[in-house]
């Protein structure tokens, strides 16, 4: 009945993830992971290759193209993994009722004070589109 985004891609091909050289990409798909560093907890990850083959095969502009719910796009200021152009270029395309809030120091891995920031918008939306 409504849809919440938070740090969503675009362009999957515009985020961190997917800057890899070639060789490196070679690399991972090799292997069928890859260690991705994250900004809050200052630490490396271990995802699956399958999760770039995935992000490759969505089509984000047919998707929001058709989207008919209510959207509400979060995204962080300074989020260094995914642009806030891409949230933009969301807000955009999206035909129907739609908000975009970027929340200032947010990062892609939102911390406690933005989480906190966070809640109130996600409840204040629901609660206006789910009646």
């Amino acid at each position: 009945k409504a849809v919440v985004s938070i740090s969503t891609p675009y362009w999957f091909e515009d985020t961190n993830v997917t800057k890899f050289a070639d060789r490196e990409l070679s690399r991972m798909r090799l292997k069928r992971y890859f260690h991705l560093h994250t900004e809050r907890q200052d630490q490396d990850i271990r995802v699956d290759y399958t999760f770039i083959e995935d992000g490759l095969k969505k089509d984000m502009a047919r998707a929001v193209r058709n989207l008919e719910q209510p959207l509400l796009l979060i995204h962080g200021a300074k989020d260094e993994s995914i642009s806030t152009a891409n949230a933009q270029a969301i807000y955009e395309r999206t035909p129907g009722v739609k908000e975009l809030e970027i929340i200032g120091g947010m990062r892609h891995d939102p911390d406690t004070r933005a989480v906190k920031k966070l809640y109130p918008l996600i409840k204040a939306f629901l609660k206006k589109h789910l009646k």
